[in-house]
């Protein structure tokens, strides 16, 4: 590799290198396979340091600010920048800011010139073209100074946070100083640092070839990447290489979408884009659970293997067909990612399809459900058959129930595997059918759901054994020796949730909705969970296990409304049922609107009428935890059973 000048008048490479040496008279660009910015507050704040360093010593002549690798385009007659860009682009924010508190005309003509934008009014055109994905938010609040509502990538939020940084500092400073003079001055000394002060070592690769090892180095050190990231950044660097640009401006476009719907769902963290980014693939490549923990080699040495392949030849061709075909599902993929997380609004026709969406959201347990569930929305998207997505989401809200809420105590991954290979199955099933010659088969696609149905029923209820009778064993048979506490289950507010809407349903409850603000500690959740028995109620004259076992069983717990909870505090469960159901000390206050408060109240009613009042509390505290958990035996049977599924799957309801 050489360090050869980018132009012959420049002796750009040949030493250390001013910013005004590098920019003038050039324009550059970030090219699609780079990652976005990444920069954060506590990187800004760094390079703030750095600058302050040298505003305190002025032996050196330059600072070494890092390494800048660029590669000539002779499609764009740009730039290209492969390594750097985090730096250059902070410092060109920097710059802008600088600009903006500058009261010389001539000086912010300049700095707009060689920095920002050249050309005449109309007709600018940036001297640095970031990446599409996030380049109208930054030049319209970088270079033209602009007011932004909204960020819709992480990307945006990324750059908004290290210009408010830069922001801040400036006026901070500014404002320690005398007068506008010497605001003018300070400011002229800052930017005398930033021009004559920060070196770079700038590198022009000789040919593409260099510029590929040093994509795939770049790719894996610095700042940490996501799985997403460099999987995007390969797919580009692919069709680059394969001259394939339709393809590669597919990519790009998709890629917008994928990243907003990853934002609108909340999931923006490197471990929910990993996480996204591992189901898909788990459904597209039939990855097991080692191979999903790395899908950049998998793509990089196996699926897209750049070495093996030529520009113009078949299997490049086929290579960029399964690029199309992988960055299309990715994005169907991201934009019901999407809907899970984040409540779409449809149709009132497709009312079921919400309902569905809204119990699996609320469930909040989906790692080893998501490659299917992807595999089925997108699936039936396609084919237009939204209403029996919306049944075949139920079913699998079902089966995630039954499998990985209720406290079997089951490892984590339990029937992982399967669940995997069926969410490949099912996505490519028309395709194997297709070319086993049996694609306009009568009743092929229902075939296909019936089969899925049939072999997560069998998974369950038969490979793993999870009866009706093991689930009630599960809810309601716990031995007084266990110390499980109900208390402390992960699915027990949904599972109130949902009894609360069984037994209310003239009133739409929006349980996702609720337990989502339960999650994020907004204060819009009203409801809390209620031991009906108190944890700090001494109970005279019963042994410390029976109490403390009547404590944690299923039946002892409600929702109630916070202040209701206030209302009944650590008091015997008769004072609790007055106070639920007409206020403290018997004021006429309104009682509790929920249908289990209400029910509670009337079970113990219905105890206390037929024992004639000749029971302890502790007493009735039994009986009643025990009519409440014949309440949950019906309930659950009725909203979890598989009944429903076995005439289509000729499974044996009697399992």
């Amino acid at each position: 590799m050489s360090q050869s000048c980018i132009s012959s008048n420049s002796q750009l490479g040949a030493s250390l290198t001013s910013l005004p040496q590098i920019f003038r008279g050039r324009f550059f660009a970030i090219p699609d396979y780079q990652r976005g910015f990444a920069w954060g507050e506590r990187q800004a704040r760094d390079l703030i340091e750095d600058i302050q360093q040298l505003m305190a010593s002025r032996d050196l002549a330059f600072h070494f600010t890092g390494t800048l690798v660029v590669s000539w385009n002779e499609h764009t007659k740009r730039l290209d920048i492969v390594d750097g860009q985090q730096r250059l682009t902070s410092l060109i924010i920097f710059l802008s800011e600088i600009r903006n508190r500058l009261d010389g005309s001539q000086n912010k003509d300049r700095l707009k010139q060689v920095y920002l934008t050249r050309g005449g009014f109309g007709n600018e055109s940036p001297v640095l073209l970031v990446g599409e994905a996030f380049r109208d938010y930054f030049e319209r609040l970088v270079l033209r100074g602009e007011p932004v509502d909204r960020e819709s990538f992480k990307t945006h939020k990324n750059i908004k946070t290290v210009r408010d940084t830069f922001a801040t500092f400036l006026d901070k400073k500014l404002s320690e100083q005398a007068g506008s003079a010497q605001r003018q001055a300070w400011l002229c000394d800052w930017l005398e640092i930033l021009e004559s002060r920060l070196g770079f070592l700038v590198y022009q690769p000789d040919s593409n070839a260099e510029v590929g090892v040093m994509f795939e180095v770049i790719n894996n050190r610095g700042k940490h990447l996501s799985e997403l990231e460099k999987i995007k950044n390969y797919l580009i660097y692919v069709c680059v290489k394969l001259n394939a640009n339709r393809v590669r401006e597919d990519v790009n476009k998709r890629w917008v979408y994928i990243l907003s719907y990853l934002h609108e769902a909340g999931k923006t963290s490197l471990q929910d884009e990993s996480g996204f980014l591992r189901a898909v693939a788990i459904a597209f490549f039939r990855l097991n659970k080692r191979q999903a923990s790395d899908i950049y080699s998998h793509l990089r040495y196996k699926a897209l293997r750049l070495s093996d392949l030529v520009s113009g030849t078949v299997e490049s061709d086929k290579s960029l067909k399964k690029i199309e075909s992988f960055i299309e599902f990715m994005e169907r993929a991201a934009k019901w990612y999407r809907n899970l997380y984040s409540r779409p609004s449809f149709s009132v026709e497709n009312s079921k399809l919400n309902e569905y969406l809204g119990r699996l959201r609320a469930q909040d347990n989906h790692a080893n459900i998501m490659p299917l569930f992807l595999a089925l929305a997108v699936t039936k998207e396609k084919e237009q058959e939204i209403d029996d997505l919306a049944d075949l989401l139920h079913f699998i809200e079902v089966f995630n129930f039954r499998t990985y809420i209720v406290p079997h105590g089951y490892y984590s991954t339990w029937l992982q595997g399967p669940l995997y290979t069926l969410a490949h199955q099912y996505l490519w099933w028309l395709n194997d059918a297709e070319e086993n010659g049996d694609k306009d088969s009568p009743g092929l696609r229902k075939r296909r759901d019936d089969s899925m149905i049939k072999v997560l029923i069998n998974e369950s209820m038969i490979n793993g054994k999870i009866t009706d009778g093991l689930i009630d064993q599960r809810l309601f048979g716990k031995s007084r020796e266990e110390s499980f506490d109900f208390g402390g289950w992960n699915g027990i507010k949904y599972f109130l949730m949902c009894y609360e809407a069984f037994r209310r349903q003239s009133k739409t409850t929006r349980i996702d909705d609720i337990l989502q603000k339960r999650r994020d500690g907004k204060t819009g959740d009203y409801l809390s969970l209620e031991h009906i028995l108190a944890t700090k109620y001494v109970v005279e004259g019963q042994s410390s296990e029976e109490v403390s076992y009547q404590k944690r069983r299923l039946g002892n717990f409600m929702l109630l409304e916070m202040d209701m909870n206030v209302r009944g505090g650590n008091q015997s469960i008769k004072d609790k049922m007055e106070a639920y159901e007409n206020g403290p000390e018997g004021k006429n206050i309104p009682g509790s609107e929920l249908a289990q408060v209400k029910e509670v109240i009337g079970l113990y009613e219905e105890c206390f009428n037929f024992h004639e009042d000749h029971l302890e509390d502790f007493d009735f505290h039994v009986c009643l935890a025990d009519r409440r958990e014949d309440e949950f035996k019906n309930f659950w049977r009725q909203e979890w059973s598989f009944n429903p599924w076995f005439s289509r799957t000729k499974t044996n309801s009697r399992l």
